[in-house]
């Protein structure tokens, strides 16, 4: 391997540019296919990487934004440890949610979703969170239509039709606990 190729390698280990790629990760605007976005997301810094490696003016600029962002907790950029990583935001957020610390609970949610959109719980437990708040409701309709096309299930189906009714009826009868594989009431 190129001596140049090593130092620059350094380089990146030194900078912690794998934390700081998972922040990139989360800022990026992801479809529901997050397998595919992941792939794509991969490609496109290696070809940056090969691209640095030959001296590109124009990937040293978006090194340099890179190098900006803040490095996150984790070491190695692999797409089950982010899987991870969204899955505890997740669990940590419900826990917040359960303890009715709602905005505590929104952040970790809506960071787990800026990770893993494609996790309906996330969307429907925001939307509760949303209902507990007091958001708009154009807002939490929003939650629960996301929540609602990534569900499989007919009845967790009914169940956010059942919510979204209740909320333009002004009902009080939205469970304000969160939910996740099964319905808490």
């Amino acid at each position: 391997m190129n001596k140049d190729v090593l130092s620059f390698t350094d380089f990146l280990v030194k900078e912690e540019f794998s934390s700081r790629i998972f922040s990139l990760w989360i800022k990026r605007k992801k479809t529901l296919n997050v397998v595919e976005d992941y792939k794509k997301f991969v490609r496109e810094i290696k070809d940056m990487i090969h691209s640095l490696i030959k001296n590109d003016k124009i990937e040293s600029r978006r090194l340099e934004y890179i190098l900006t962002l803040p490095p996150e907790n984790i070491k190695i950029f692999d797409f089950e440890l982010i899987m991870v990583e969204a899955f505890k935001l997740f669990n940590v957020g419900l826990k917040m949610f359960h303890e009715c610390k709602y905005e505590k609970a929104k952040e970790l949610l809506t960071k787990s979703s800026n990770i893993n959109p494609s996790n309906p719980w996330v969307w429907w437990n925001l939307a509760r969170i949303g209902v507990a708040t007091g958001y708009e409701k154009n807002k939490i309709k929003e939650y629960y239509e996301k929540a609602y096309a990534l569900l499989e299930d007919k009845e967790f189906k009914k169940a956010v039709e059942s919510e979204v009714n209740m909320l333009y009826a002004n009902s009080k009868e939205i469970p304000l606990q969160p939910v996740f594989g099964k319905i808490f009431k």
